[in-house]
């Protein structure tokens, strides 16, 4: 038993630091960060998470936050205050990359209180930078704990943020297809996406926009001209709105998504659905051939061509006739058909005109004949 003993303290060490590996994959590294006391100052903040020492009384700390068009900006604060009777009041501001005020999120509690500030970016520019600053009044801030979150909320399965112009619409498939606004203006500034489809065919189309809940959405198609073909309005939040209409082929059309300022207090996951006709039309290849003992062939081929996939059936009429026979032939389809000699019918017809000439010459000779036989009358006697 003494000899694995050895054994017994490696699987023991073994186990050991499984546990602990398990346990350190489960926890997300915190960086120690402080702040710059100033815009020009600020501190770079990745996404990740954070931990930061004392705030003491209305000396913020600043941090930039840079983004791409159509990523959501989160950040989340923990403040942990120090003990007051009066309580202490803590917040948290985003700025723009010049520096005005977007969001402003602030509370006052006695031990501890969390803050979130949401920002969804445009398409105006391919990156941007935030300018983020966290403070309190002077009662302090003993420390705080901060997670910082950049999700891709791009739109109909695109890797950009369909823009508010024509220019750069994003391209809008069939089916069922996932969008994003700001919807206010603590939320963000994308407040409007606009897409493109091709019809493949001409016919009647349908968009079908379902917002969220909590916001009140407008949808309007525009033609190849970009002139507005319709517009429909949400009666209310949550309300869906549908726009039906009529396109050419190969001729562009546009839909715009709206969620202005009064849209949502909230960001605005949308559904946009596009539903293109079904042509259900059947063509038909008809066949008919028309074979003799003469050894022609007659074929009649009638094909109507449709530019959409369709069903296409095919029938085939095959009849043989012989010469006597060819008038009864089914086949709705008339051809003359020559012989190499002449017909029976012809045949007949000029031997039945011989017989009777003939039959009249005949008559006429023998006529004739008779006329001249004739017995002349007695000679007169002679006179004694």
């Amino acid at each position: 038993m003494k000899g694995f003993a050895p054994v017994r303290c490696a699987l023991y060490v073994f186990f050991m630091l499984g546990g602990l590996l398990m346990i350190g994959g489960a926890v997300h590294a915190q960086t120690a960060i402080t702040g710059g006391n100033n815009f020009d100052t600020a501190v770079s903040l990745p996404a990740g998470d954070y931990t930061g020492g004392a705030l003491t009384g209305d000396t913020p700390q600043y941090f930039i936050i840079t983004a791409g068009q159509g990523q959501l900006i989160t950040v989340r604060t923990a403040f942990n205050n120090s003990v007051s009777s009066y309580g202490t009041l803590s917040s948290m501001v985003l700025y723009s990359q010049d520096r005005e005020e977007l969001v402003n999120k602030f509370e006052s509690n006695y031990s501890s209180i969390t803050l979130t500030v949401s920002w969804l970016v445009d398409s105006s520019q391919a990156s941007s930078r935030y300018y983020l600053m966290i403070d309190s009044d002077d009662e302090g801030v003993a420390s705080y704990a901060m997670t910082v979150t950049l999700d891709n909320k791009y739109d109909a399965g695109s890797t950009v943020d369909a823009p508010s112009s024509f220019e750069g619409a994003v391209t809008l498939p069939a089916g069922t297809n996932a969008g994003h606004l700001g919807g206010s203006y603590e939320v963000g500034s994308d407040a409007a996406d606009t897409y493109v489809f091709t019809p493949t065919q001409t016919g009647s189309y349908q968009v079908r926009i379902t917002p969220p809940a909590t916001a009140q959405m407008i949808l309007t198609v525009y033609d190849a001209q970009r002139q507005q073909v319709d517009q429909q309005y949400g009666a209310n939040a949550g309300a869906i709105v549908t726009s039906t209409f009529s396109a050419d082929q190969n001729s562009p059309v546009y839909v715009k998504v709206d969620c202005d300022d009064g849209c949502s207090s909230q960001l605005a996951d949308y559904s946009i659905a596009l539903t293109t006709p079904t042509n259900t039309n059947t063509n038909t290849v008809v066949v008919n051939g028309n074979a003799n003992t003469n050894g022609t062939v007659v074929v009649n081929t009638n094909t109507v061509g449709n530019a959409n996939a369709n069903t296409n059936t095919v029938v085939a009429n095959s009849n043989t006739n012989t010469a006597a026979t060819n008038a009864t032939a089914t086949n709705t389809d008339k051809s003359d058909t020559k012989d190499e000699g002449m017909s029976t019918t012809t045949m007949l017809i000029i031997g039945g005109g011989v017989i009777i000439v003939i039959l009249i010459v005949v008559i006429i000779l023998v006529s004739r004949k008779k006329k001249g036989t004739t017995t002349p009358p007695p000679a007169t006697p002679e006179k004694k």
